[in-house]
């Protein structure tokens, strides 16, 4: 069966504030024009850059910090 690719992406970032100008910048020359928001399983705020072929999400970490990992 072949692949239909990947859909989407979730990145855990520090700071949702200083993140998305970040990465809408970083990912604009790639076709990442689009945004939207949906509200994450924990009632976190997730906003997908949409492109061309994915879209990638970022949601703010909500474990407390020093911890290695989120979810």
């Amino acid at each position: 069966m072949p692949s239909a690719g990947v859909h989407h992406v979730d990145l855990v970032v520090s700071s949702i504030e200083r993140s998305l100008p970040f990465y809408r910048d970083l990912l604009a020359p790639l076709g990442y024009h689009g945004i939207s928001e949906v509200e994450g399983e924990r009632g976190e705020t997730i906003y997908y850059l949409w492109g061309p072929a994915a879209s990638i999400g970022l949601r703010e970490a909500q474990s407390p910090g020093g911890t290695p990992y989120d979810r």
